[in-house]
């Protein structure tokens, strides 16, 4: 049965992806439009990668050369200067807040695991007033897969009553680490990718109550 689940944010909950691309794209506008295409598909393909480790990712391997950690403290701290208030105000995914309400009114743990910064992602979803929804709201540096680990051990949980939603391979491999059950949010470009690796997709969250009451309608069909 699913008691708990866990929500990538960015594209997920929100519709933030866009801002932080387009970041991105600003921060090696200097380096050329080669280097900046580069940097805009690496990011879009590794979504639910921390900043940090995109950074040192681009340096190395576009810019040919390491990345020293105050120069990477700077870049941080301007590309989150660049999307605070961008992610803060943008749209939410299509039925995300009625779902998150609902599954709170059920008696579900919810959690938001992200590659965002922690503290910066504390900071969001309260500005956004969503904070009383979640048992806990986890980010970067810790991975996707070492987060999910620590909810199941905190709060007790057996792998398979957690359910994490997210929109990229990274979540996808997160949840397969720790055991979790997973099921994408996927827009159009993506379903190829989820069909291929049989990953279950929703287009939106509107649908994600029923979903999760059918699971557990099957789960206890099993059992009886």
């Amino acid at each position: 049965m699913v008691r708990a689940v866990a929500f990538d944010f960015d594209g997920v909950i929100v519709e933030s992806v866009d801002v932080k691309t387009q970041a991105f794209a600003r921060m090696f506008a200097d380096s050329g439009p080669a280097i900046v295409q580069k940097v805009v598909a690496y990011h879009l393909e590794h979504g639910g990668v921390s900043r940090v480790e995109k950074f040192r990712h681009f340096y190395r391997h576009y810019l040919n050369r390491e990345l020293p950690n105050n120069e990477l403290e700077v870049l941080c701290e301007k590309f989150r200067e660049l999307v605070f208030n961008g992610v803060v105000a943008a749209p939410l995914v299509l039925g995300a807040l009625e779902s998150i309400r609902q599954l709170h009114s059920d008696g579900l743990l919810q959690f938001i695991v992200s590659g965002t910064p922690g503290n910066e992602l504390e900071e969001i979803v309260a500005l956004r007033k969503m904070r009383q929804y979640f048992a806990g709201v986890f980010g970067s540096p810790e991975r996707k897969g070492e987060l999910l680990r620590s909810i199941l051990d905190s709060h007790r949980l057996q792998a398979s009553e957690v359910l994490f939603i997210g929109d990229s391979v990274t979540d996808y491999e997160g949840a397969r680490i720790s055991g979790v059950c997973f099921v994408a949010r996927s827009q159009a470009g993506d379903l190829t990718r989820w069909k291929a690796l049989g990953v279950p997709f929703l287009s939106d969250l509107n649908a994600l109550p029923s979903y999760i009451a059918k699971l557990n309608s099957l789960t206890a069909s099993r059992g009886s």
